[in-house]
């Protein structure tokens, strides 16, 4: 969804965050400890809503990685991006 007057989209994933990236990460045999993060879902998405996420490196640096391995779900998210931002 595109935000009128803006560069700005709304991008809604189908999965709740923590799942989606459990999920990619074990597609791309990443472990997500190694970056400080639970693996439930439940415990990912508490650390996951914190207001300090936006800024904190092991999540920054994991969503890089996991993006540089080419997790499925990022090479997705990426073409629809490039769709939309395309001319």
């Amino acid at each position: 969804m595109h935000k009128p007057d803006s560069a700005e989209y709304v991008i809604i994933i189908d999965k709740a965050i923590e799942s989606f990236l459990i999920w990619n990460a074990e597609q791309v045999n990443l472990d997500l400890a190694l970056y400080g993060f639970p693996i439930k879902p439940k415990l990912l998405g508490e650390k996951l809503k914190t207001p300090s996420i936006q800024t904190d490196p092991n999540y920054l640096q994991l969503l890089t990685d996991l993006q540089t391995r080419q997790a499925p779900g990022f090479i997705t998210l990426e073409n629809i991006l490039n769709d939309f931002l395309t001319p």
